[in-house]
């Protein structure tokens, strides 16, 4: 009979692997939350490395190719000062060897010459590979750092510009910003240009403000709801005889030949 403890070193260590590798499949949200920690720190480190580890080399983004990305990703992380970025909230389900982590996370940091904060919400989906748990598509921080935030601002530059060209009543300058593939509910681009003369010839002055303006980005299109106010004098009134409108819109875009064109919601 053998003695207690009559178990070699060999062993010993064998149980060890066999208990550690029980621990990470019985508590696979906790290896998980570990990946994501490591992404949000190599952010806030400047760790392109380990940034990159937390994702699978076949990560699919239709937008931004991990391939086509990952050099502007390390520029972006390199430069000074650092950026800073964490986890708000977080929720992990796992089965098998794939996983899903719902997100809150923020990213701030001066991005592209500009002080900016982002909070957003991401939907990640990850698969237990031979190296550990990788994120493999939907990670939201991910597209901000690969230029999602440029997208966003020539969306901005659309949008501003329209602004510009009611204020200033330019019809020209708002039909640059209207897509020739403009259709809604069987209207092209003809009669928006109606409609914009009609406005522009009943009021003498227009001032329009736009706010709370959310982007959703997807590919080559994109999403804008915002808010807005409009303050128009009517063509031969006084500035007493102000009007104003007050409501929210939803205005759809597409990139066409590299800028951003409103395709519905005018």
């Amino acid at each position: 009979m053998k003695p207690a403890g009559w178990l070699g070193t060999p062993g010993r260590l064998a149980l060890l692997i066999l208990f550690a590798q029980a621990g990470c499949r019985a508590n696979p949200e906790r290896e998980i939350g570990r990946v994501l920690d490591l992404e949000l720190q190599a952010v806030s480190q400047g760790n392109a490395a380990d940034f990159f580890a937390a994702y699978s080399p076949s990560y699919q983004d239709e937008f931004f190719p991990l391939a086509q990305s990952r050099v502007k990703i390390q520029a972006r992380l390199a430069a000074e000062p650092r950026l800073s970025a964490g986890s708000l909230r977080r929720v992990i389900d796992a089965e098998g060897d794939r996983a899903v982590a719902q997100q809150e996370f923020y990213l701030e940091g001066v991005l592209f010459g500009k002080p900016r904060r982002y909070q957003e919400e991401e939907h990640l989906r990850l698969e237990r590979t031979p190296a550990g748990w990788k994120i493999v598509a939907g990670s939201g921080l991910y597209q901000l750092l690969a230029g999602r935030i440029v997208e966003e601002d020539r969306i901005e530059q659309a949008l501003d510009q329209r602004s510009l060209a009611l204020e200033k009543r330019d019809l020209d300058l708002y039909l640059a910003v209207v897509s020739p593939r403009y259709s809604e509910q069987g209207q092209g681009p003809e009669a928006v240009r109606r409609k914009v003369e009609g406005i522009f010839e009943s009021f003498q002055e227009i001032r329009y403000r736009a706010f709370n303006r959310k982007v959703r980005l997807n590919g080559d299109q994109a999403v804008v709801e915002q808010g807005f106010r409009l303050e128009a004098i009517p063509a031969g009134a006084g500035p007493g005889e102000r009007q104003t409108f007050e409501d929210r819109e939803r205005l759809e875009l597409n990139r066409e030949d590299g800028r951003w064109k409103i395709v519905r919601g005018l």
